[in-house]
């Protein structure tokens, strides 16, 4: 007999900041910003350094995230779910079913390192933005850490793409930026006027879960990813993905050992080599690609 499987309630998720307001951390959507608190990587660009220590308690209660929903409702799409690493903690799945139940769409910042957490967070969440900082073998050098568990979780939500894709294509709408997007299992809210575990399948109303997403790389001087990008190209489309962002590192808000490096990278060089990043992307045959330089 099966015994029922534990829940870490929300209420024990350590959020380290809350922004009521975002049009960037999900595209096409206005949606909240949860940061939860620590990290197991330390990515040498990363803005937010300051909240990777897991033993940091939280700064904001989840109830203020739930009085924010209940302010807002018919003014968000969404809530995005961000970091640090989101799924670092357990608590995070019971946060996003809650969000769900609310009638929200959730929203999923995340680097992979946890794929078993995914698998299951995958059940609750319409969109997805996975961070691929490397080719495998070069995430040691990268972020301090291996690349397997990455690019498991890369394999995870193709697959739940695909599935998406496959049983419910003909179901689009335009997103707020006006392209075309699919649609997800629950709709936002109504506006003022207007009328660890295993993945769900379908969503309440009896129709197949549209599971949405982007692959991010960023970039920077010296950086494996940058100096290896057109293998790593040819690897995220040979497992199907579609979607793709090449994003700059900015120095703002990152170490000041990065910041240090920064002042010795040669500007002309990396000017060139970008030059060739952007070409690799526009050409590499993505059905949507974004690039973000700083």
């Amino acid at each position: 007999m099966r015994t029922a499987e534990r829940v870490v309630p929300a209420e024990n998720l350590a959020i380290a900041g809350l922004v009521p307001l975002s049009a960037v951390d999900w595209p096409g959507r206005l949606v909240a910003t949860v940061f939860c608190q620590g990290c197991p990587l330390r990515c040498p660009y990363c803005q937010n350094s300051s909240i990777l220590d897991p033993t940091v308690p939280g700064a904001v209660p989840w109830g203020d995230v739930e009085d924010l929903l209940s302010r807002r409702r018919g003014l968000l799409d969404g809530v995005v779910f961000t970091g640090g690493e989101a799924l670092r903690q357990e608590a995070v799945l019971d946060a996003m079913a809650r969000v769900k139940a609310e009638g929200f769409m959730v929203g999923l910042h995340t680097a992979g390192v946890y794929p078993r957490r995914l698998e299951a967070a995958l059940g609750h969440v319409d969109w997805v933005g996975l961070d691929i900082k490397a080719l495998p073998g070069d995430y040691p050098e990268a972020v301090g850490a291996p690349g397997g568990k990455a690019w498991r979780a890369l394999e995870l939500v193709m697959e739940a793409s695909a599935e998406a894709r496959h049983d419910a294509s003909p179901h689009t709408a335009p997103t707020r930026d006006g392209r075309e997007g699919p649609l997800a299992d629950h709709t936002p809210p109504a506006r003022d006027g207007d009328a660890e575990g295993t993945a769900e399948a379908a969503g309440a109303s009896g129709r197949p879960r549209l599971l949405d997403y982007e692959i991010r790389t960023t970039v920077y001087p010296g950086a494996p990813a940058a100096e290896r990008f057109e293998e790593l190209v040819v690897q995220l489309r040979d497992r199907g993905v579609k979607k793709f962002a090449l994003q700059e590192a900015r120095t703002e808000g990152t170490p000041v050992s990065f910041r240090a490096d920064a002042l010795a990278w040669d500007v002309r060089a990396w000017a060139e080599r970008r030059d060739e990043l952007v070409a690799c992307v526009s050409g590499a045959g993505f059905e949507q690609y974004d690039i973000r330089l700083s």
